[in-house]
């Protein structure tokens, strides 16, 4: 029996008129509850930006973090959206990277796409409120201890540990100078290493005022226990009914995404699929190194049609399965 987890990508993740050859559907409803939201913040709409009428150049996006993360948020939702609701595959759990977290949950019925929207721009204001200071993030082609590695040769920056993607891969948050000598030292030792598109640094404790600002926010924000398993990848463990939701949803802005472990405890629970809910297939190639008994689909490695959508679940039957526990 085929069980299924929705896995949604955090920063990175978006790609410019990524629904344009969709038509009509049930993306544009999605997209137009985002929009409204979008407005409500003082905010343009992402609607522009994902069905082609004005796509949206990544450089000047991240210009703009609030709506380059609304744009992610809207494409990961929107697609879930298309997937559960027009090719009817569901999922048994789900798992976010990151800010990725944020769609998961909207996913498992924690908020609506409508306050899931909120919640995005929330994070926006907080970050906006109490701003980092200028930073990114680098992923790294080399195993955590050879991470570390590095990290203990490089004088400034305050770089950190950001996620372990796979054995062989991991993301380092830090500010602009330290990232700047760690892609030098990685280019003389021949490590790989790329800039990841994030408007600022992330999972690190020089984010953790904007994380406080943006747990009291969650306070006016309807979150109910969820529909679908959660596994949260920065704490190692399912989402429980006691928890402290605002607490929760907060956690990624200081704290490092454990990708890798998370993958193998699904694929261990009995997951035998998993969907990257976002556009190109990054997590895809994490998920089958890491697990290479799941099934890996990635439904929208580009701007994607229907048929192009339906031939990459057909994998997958059009059941809605119990979930996962």
């Amino acid at each position: 029996m085929v069980r299924t987890a929705f896995v949604f990508p955090g920063q990175g993740a978006y790609l410019p008129g990524a629904f344009s050859l969709l038509g009509g559907g049930e993306h544009r409803r999605t997209l137009a509850i985002i929009d409204e939201v979008a407005g409500r913040f003082g905010r343009p709409p992402v609607s522009p930006l994902l069905l082609g009428s004005a796509p949206g150049d990544v450089q000047r996006l991240l210009g703009d973090p609030n709506l380059y993360d609304l744009a992610i948020f809207a494409t990961s939702v929107a697609l879930a959206e298309v997937l559960t609701q027009e090719f009817g595959v569901f999922p048994h759990a789900v798992l976010g990277h990151g800010m990725g977290e944020l769609a998961a949950l909207t996913m498992a019925g924690v908020f609506s796409v409508q306050n899931g929207a909120r919640a995005v721009c929330e994070r926006g204001g907080a970050f906006l409120r109490h701003p980092c200071p200028p930073g990114g993030l680098l992923t790294i082609g080399s195993s955590l201890p050879g991470t570390v590695r590095l990290l203990s040769l490089i004088s400034r920056g305050e770089l950190t540990v950001a996620a372990q993607n796979t054995s062989e891969e991991t993301i380092v948050s830090g500010r602009i100078g330290g990232l700047a000598e760690l892609a030098e030292l990685c280019l003389a030792e021949g490590v790989r290493c790329t800039r990841v598109r994030a408007p600022r640094l992330e999972h690190h404790r020089l984010a953790a005022p904007a994380q406080d600002a943006f747990r009291k926010s969650l306070a006016m924000v309807l979150m109910r226990p969820p529909s679908v398993p959660i596994f949260l990848s920065h704490e190692q463990r399912w989402f429980g009914l006691d928890d402290d939701p605002s607490w929760t949803v907060s956690r990624h802005f200081t704290m490092p995404v454990r990708f890798a472990s998370s993958i193998r405890t699904l694929a261990n629970a009995g997951i035998t699929a998993m969907v990257e809910c976002g556009p190109g297939s990054n997590l895809v190639r994490s998920i089958s190194s890491i697990a290479p008994e799941v099934v890996a689909v990635a439904p929208m490695r580009a701007s994607t049609s229907y048929v192009e959508m339906g031939d990459a679940v057909s994998v997958l039957p059009a059941l809605r399965w119990p979930p996962l526990r």
